[in-house]
């Protein structure tokens, strides 16, 4: 009788393990279509921004003509910005989308394991019934199953928790940055020269690649929360950071301009931050009830 028990209880595991990897992959299913939409688009873009470049460093009459005018040095600095802000957005589209694939493959491969729990709990029970007689509703066997349904939904809330954490940690790193570069700004409209300038755009560049580190965390938490029921509509957005990047690295930007621009930085990344925060919230409340429910099931086994 024990061994049916312990085998229920494992069986039990695998196919609440099993729904949640389904959910997941099937979350993760569509946000690697968007994700491949995405990173052609952005590809397409970066080689046509690469070619202006070059149009307009090799091509003789449009040198002469920007010789003639004494727009060389200011054109060409826009056009590298904006071919390296190109880039940048394909290449943190790309990431994300070998790190969906990597995650989606490990998660199929763990799917396959427990492809069968579901008809391989059926028979265990019915073998458990066969042997002990048809269980009622305080049967420690049933009160066991409902203990391991609920802990691992426990489990499964406090891994989504977790990966918000982690998310919010990245979105406080962007914000420090962010606020560096704010004040590095504001001392270029009083000290205008090279040392202010290099510090708030190394500031921005952290930013930026901490942002791309945050896009894939957020797709994180996003798969986690796939079969989390939540009351109420919560969006984390994930995507449009890196338009930052399109005036990070324009350099010819007033300090006024570019103070707008990231004012508008720090709210986004702000809002991204309270929602995380939000969904933790309700994700804890969630698991005060549970932690609710296990014990008054425990009291029943006593």
């Amino acid at each position: 009788m024990k061994e049916h028990i312990e085998r229920i209880t494992k069986l039990r595991q695998d196919v609440e393990r099993k729904k949640h990897l389904e959910k997941m992959l099937e979350s993760m299913a569509t946000q690697r279509v968007e994700l491949e939409k995405k990173c052609h688009e952005l590809q397409v873009i970066s080689i046509r921004e690469e070619d202006d470049v070059q149009l307009v460093e090799n091509n003789r009459i449009i040198g002469f003509l920007l010789n003639l005018f004494n727009k060389t040095d200011e054109v060409i600095e826009k056009e590298r910005a904006q071919a390296y802000a190109a880039k940048l957005k394909y290449t943190t589209a790309r990431a994300e989308l070998d790190q969906l694939n990597y995650d989606f493959d490990r998660y199929t491969r763990e799917l396959y394991t427990v492809e069968n729990s579901e008809t391989q709990l059926a028979e265990e029970i019915e073998k458990y019934r066969q042997a002990a007689g048809i269980m009622s509703e305080n049967d420690a066997a049933v009160l066991n199953a409902q203990l391991v349904l609920l802990k691992h939904r426990k489990t499964e809330l406090e891994e989504a928790v977790a990966a918000g954490h982690t998310a919010k940690a990245k979105a406080d790193e962007i914000l420090k940055f962010l606020d560096k570069a704010d004040g590095w700004n504001t001392a270029d409209f009083f000290f205008d020269g090279p040392l202010a300038d290099l510090a708030k755009h190394a500031n921005l560049d952290d930013a930026t690649k901490e942002i791309a580190a945050l896009q894939i965390l957020l797709r994180k938490f996003k798969s986690e929360l796939a079969d989390v029921y939540i009351d109420q509509n919560i969006s984390i957005g994930v995507d449009g950071f890196l338009t930052f990047a399109d005036f990070f690295w324009d350099g010819l930007l007033s300090t006024f301009a570019m103070q707008d621009k990231i004012d508008g930085a720090i709210k986004k990344v702000q809002s991204v931050k309270y929602q995380i925060q939000d969904t933790i919230n309700i994700l804890n409340n969630k698991i005060v009830d549970i932690n609710n429910q296990i014990a008054q099931t425990e009291l029943k086994l006593k």
